[in-house]
């Protein structure tokens, strides 16, 4: 269960990247105040740490966290199995 919610997360934080980067590479300087100043919005926004998967005490769910949290679990049984 925990191996599907970090990609969640991985695909999520790919999403929000590339939904910046495609709204600085539109035409947004060449649009009207209004739409410029939305474009600016979804690009901070979207720059943002708001709206990634998260868990309580452990920080944002991404590939790298999961490989992190694996990493310190097997340490973890080493050493369980070197004491006994």
């Amino acid at each position: 269960m925990f191996w599907p919610l970090c990609e969640a997360g991985e695909a999520v934080a790919a999403a929000r990247e590339s939904l910046a980067g495609s709204a600085y590479r539109g035409s947004w300087l060449e649009a009207a105040p209004r739409e410029r100043r939305d474009a600016l919005l979804l690009m901070t926004a979207a720059s943002g740490r708001g709206g990634l998967l998260r868990g309580r005490g452990v920080g944002t769910l991404r590939r790298r966290f999961f490989f992190k949290a694996i990493r310190a679990w097997f340490n973890f049984l080493q050493t369980l199995i070197n004491v006994f």
